[in-house]
Order: structure tokens, then C-alpha cells, then sequence
């Protein structure tokens, strides 16, 4: 396994349709793994019986996981950092605990020996096998989410090029001639085509332009909230991501990968990001655009 592939980005599951389905994921495929292996000795006879109990151990598990656990270390779980491998290991980890209480389970309700609980190479045995399948199961499931998202995005970025190429937004400030931003207490005028996107820079934001030279871009003490709410007039400005609104008529192409999807603007080379629940919206004004301009 290449440690290249194990640092690249990975999304971690941010909204809570992710965390659904990855729960369900997760619970679904516990339970036909410990079902169709039987790690713990129960018979074929008890099967179905055995798998709605370790669906609902594995719902409660996985739930506690990805929802709880994220906000007690928001450090290791933040989005930017996360990684393939912090993926492996975070999904690793809930294979062990999920098989752990199943384990319990089966002491208790399928073997019926509570002396087994403290038995030292019954309980090393049951651990080793939780280990060895989590790992096995983590990595496929990375994979396969790796691979989805990577098709998925790369769909999407193909469907948004092709709007793009029909035709751009109609700009009202392009008719006004001017925008007017009130930043720290003055009035900044910025043409509209000049300005292609602005990004948050801590407790600034950066104005990016067209035609930038190699000069950094202007600063401003202010919070993305504040320019977008006096950008609600504007329709051409878009923000694609909690530290970027983009001017949609300066979208030069789109990339989408594994990581997610991403906009190139005219004058510079970086990637910007748009937020995944963005993108439908993103996707939805281009394709609305470009059937007007083909009418």
C-alpha cells in the first residue's frame, strides 16, 4: 500500500446524509461479515436473528462514532487534514469497537458462557479476528468510496464544463458598471468583470482580480458573511465554499477527483473548492444558464 495514496485528501462524511449512509454502510456490512464468517461460533439456524442485532449494535455504534466523536477531537477530524489513512484508521477503529460489543453479545446470548468473557485466549482470539476483517473491510470500503466519489466528481466537472462552453451569466452589475463593497469603514468600488473571486484569509478576506499582477492581493478586515450578505444582489457572485465566492462569469473549467470538485478561474492557477453541498446548486444555476443562452 503506496504511503502516497495514504496521505492523499480523502472527504470525511460532513453533512448528515454522508453520516447516514455510511452508518447504514457500516452496520450493514458488520453484520453479513460476522453473518457469513460467524467469527463467533453461532449457529446457521439463529442467523437472521443474530444479524438484526448486529445491524442495531452497529447503527448505535457508528452513530456514537461520526457524530459525537468528531466534535471531542475537531483537530483530527478536520476536513482539510483528513486523510486515506486517517480514514482507514477511523473506520478500523469502529470495526474493533463495533465487534467488541458483539462479542459481548455473543457471550452472553449465542454461547450462553459468561466465563468466557474473562478467558484470556478467548478473548485474544476474538480481538485478533475483529482486527484482521476491520482492516480487510475498511480498506475495501475506502476504496469503493474513493472510487465512487472519484467517478462521481469527475461526471459533474465533465457536465459543468459542457454548460460552461453553452454560454456565461447574464451580469447586472455588469450593467451598473461598478460593485461597492463597505470594508472597514470605507467604500471600495471594484469592477465587476475585474473581480473574480474572494477568499478568506483568517479574520480578512483577499479580493482577487483578473488581471493580478505578482503583488499580493488587497486585504480587508472583514468576515465572508459580511461581504456575501452585501453581494445578495448579485447574481454572477456565487460562494461555493466557506472561504470562497466565486464570480461564476469568470469560471474558466472544472476538476473533480476523489477530493471533490474544483473551479479554475481566469487569471489564476488555483483550485478552488466548492463545498459538496454546493455543487448541486452550482450545477443546477450553469445548466439554467446555459438553456437560456441556447433559447
Amino acid at each position: 500500500m503506496s504511503s502516497t495514496w495514504l496521505k492523499a485528501r480523502y472527504p470525511f462524511e460532513k453533512t448528515n446524509r454522508e453520516k447516514r449512509d455510511t452508518i447504514l454502510t457500516l452496520s450493514l456490512f458488520g453484520g453479513l461479515i460476522l453473518v457469513v464468517l460467524q467469527p463467533f461460533g453461532f449457529s446457521v439456524v439463529h442467523q437472521t436473528q443474530h444479524f438484526l442485532v448486529y445491524f442495531l449494535i452497529g447503527s448505535l455504534t457508528a452513530g456514537i462514532n461520526y457524530y459525537w466523536v468528531p466534535g471531542l477531537f475537531p483537530s483530527f477530524f478536520e476536513e482539510k487534514k483528513w486523510t486515506v489513512g486517517k480514514a482507514l484508521l477511523f473506520l478500523s477503529y469502529n470495526f474493533l469497537i463495533l465487534g467488541l460489543w458483539n462479542h459481548i453479545y455473543s457471550i452472553f446470548f449465542v454461547q450462553q458462557n459468561i466465563f468466557l468473557m474473562t478467558s484470556g485466549p478467548q478473548l485474544l482470539e476474538s480481538l485478533l479476528k475483529i482486527m484482521i476483517i476491520g482492516l480487510a473491510a475498511s480498506l475495501f470500503l475506502v476504496l469503493f468510496r474513493y472510487n465512487l466519489l472519484a467517478r462521481r466528481h469527475l461526471e459533474l466537472s465533465q457536465s459543468l464544463n459542457q454548460n460552461l462552453e453553452s454560454g456565461k451569466l447574464a451580469s447586472d452589475a455588469g450593467k451598473a458598471g461598478v460593485i461597492e463593497l463597505m470594508l472597514e469603514g470605507n467604500l471600495v468600488k471594484v469592477g465587476p468583470n475585474e473581480l473574480t473571486y474572494i477568499r478568506a484569509e483568517g479574520n480578512y478576506i483577499a479580493l482577487h482580480f483578473r488581471d493580478e499582477t505578482k503583488a499580493a492581493p488587497p486585504l480587508y478586515r472583514a468576515t465572508m458573511k459580511q461581504v456575501e450578505e452585501q453581494m445578495l444582489g448579485l447574481p454572477e457572485f456565487f460562494r461555493c465554499h466557506r472561504s470562497f465566492i466565486v464570480n461564476l462569469q469568470a469560471i474558466e473549467s472544472s476538476q473533480g477527483n476523489s477530493q471533490g470538485l474544483f473551479i479554475k478561474v481566469d487569471g489564476s492557477e488555483e483550485k478552488i473548492p466548492v463545498a459538496r453541498p454546493k455543487i448541486k446548486l452550482l450545477r443546477t444555476i450553469l445548466e439554467k444558464t446555459a438553456e437560456s443562452k441556447s433559447s
